[in-house]
């Protein structure tokens, strides 16, 4: 498989297309924060999940549907990403406060009602927090993510330029003259 990759101008090392990072099935990133670009050790080790876009048109024939075939044709790559330390608090502080908001919503609406508060409000407050929930954790989901994956790449945005500096622009090496 390898031979069929490398005449595909495919290396194994991950490299930059633009403002995305590329990176070959069976490669790992360089050691440095894809935030900031500063060296870290740390890595988190994530699954990233991708569909088409074009499969979002099935919402209109009903959310349950649409989940169904997203679940069976997504593809999915697991990847060790490095963040420094500063970063990954950040990721852990900002997913703690969404799933709190997001949790908070139910226990909120039920101690309005037992406190009396109108059901108008009620419902506000927990629609509210269960968005506000909703939009952190979109927020640090999609600070770096997957915009394509396949059988011999997956490609990410949200990297820093200083890290993307520090990868070649290119999978197909120069010619030696």
């Amino acid at each position: 498989m390898s031979a069929f990759v490398s005449l595909l101008g495919v290396s194994g090392n991950p490299y930059r297309e633009d403002n995305l990072l590329v990176v070959p099935t069976g490669s790992s990133l360089p050691p440095n924060c894809v935030k900031c670009g500063v060296p870290t050790s740390d890595k988190l080790t994530k699954t990233f999940h991708w569909h088409n876009p074009w499969l979002s048109l099935l919402i209109f024939a009903g959310l349950i549907f649409y989940f169904i075939v997203v679940l069976v044709v997504r593809k999915k790559v697991r990847l060790e990403v490095p963040f420094c330390g500063a970063h990954r608090a950040w990721r852990t502080r900002m997913n703690r406060i969404g799933a709190v908001l997001l949790i908070a919503a139910l226990p909120a609406a039920l101690l309005l009602d037992a406190l009396g508060v109108d059901g108008g409000w009620i419902a506000l407050i927990a629609v509210v927090l269960a968005l506000s929930g909703l939009i952190v954790l979109g927020v640090v989901g999609g600070s770096f993510s997957a915009v394509h994956i396949d059988e011999s790449y997956a490609k990410f945005r949200g990297a820093c330029e200083q890290f993307l500096a520090t990868l070649p622009s290119s999978s197909v090496p120069a010619p030696t003259v």
